[in-house]
């Protein structure tokens, strides 16, 4: 008679010492990240080498300007955006846009070719699929690669929105105040056992694990 390895089932769970009050006090990402100084630097490094510089301060204006512009298309709070983006430059923005209008982005990896089958291209579709058919935000040069896609024309009547448009816009006034138990935004699992699942994370997470990894720094 076959048995079970009763170890199979046995779960652990490990609980570290209580957070401060900082995580309930912040409440969700966009506050944290409205309480860095406007003028600390952030440094993107390209693939030549080359360091391009952006303020928190232009970071924030800038995600202020794309949640404006994904609210004109009429987005509302807790809709998903898939982002087809390569630069960080690029990807920063559009996520804290995300948050700032309480949307929540997931970064699906870009494929080769829109047109030729890959692991990559059959992955978006997927996610795209799984999250029923959300905005697409992706630069102008591949929003038209994107849309005529001969390998999935389903994507023909795709939502894309450029992210040179969506800078566009004048920035919202008010950023949405999302709770500790809210999705900020989803990853992908590695596929390893076939398709990537979206695995969600919400603010409280994201809070608690940069806290708690500060305390231990």
């Amino acid at each position: 008679m076959r048995r079970d390895n009763p170890m199979s089932t046995i779960h652990s769970i490990q609980h570290g010492s209580t957070l401060p009050d900082r995580v309930a006090q912040l409440q969700n990402l966009p506050n944290a990240i409205l309480t860095v100084s406007p003028s600390t630097p952030i440094v993107f490094i390209d693939s030549q080498g080359i360091e391009n510089n952006l303020s928190y301060g232009d970071l924030v204006q800038a995600a202020k300007c794309i949640a404006a512009g994904l609210q004109e298309r009429g987005l509302q709070p807790r809709q998903k955006v898939l982002l087809q983006l390569s630069l960080s430059e690029d990807i920063l923005p559009v996520f804290w846009g995300c948050l700032f209008a309480g949307l929540e982005p997931i970064v699906v990896p870009i494929p080769v070719s829109y047109d030729l089958e890959s692991r990559a291209l059959e992955q978006l579709i997927h996610i795209w699929k799984l999250l029923e058919q959300p905005l697409i935000c992706t630069t102008a040069a591949l929003a038209s690669a994107l849309s005529g896609s001969s390998r999935f024309p389903e994507l023909q009547d795709a939502r894309i929105a450029s992210i040179e448009s969506l800078r566009q816009h004048a920035p919202i006034e008010t950023i949405y105040q999302a709770t500790l138990s809210d999705v900020a935004f989803y990853v992908l699992s590695s596929g390893s056992t076939g398709l990537s699942k979206a695995v969600e994370l919400t603010h409280g997470n994201l809070l608690s694990r940069a806290i708690g990894t500060n305390l231990l720094c």
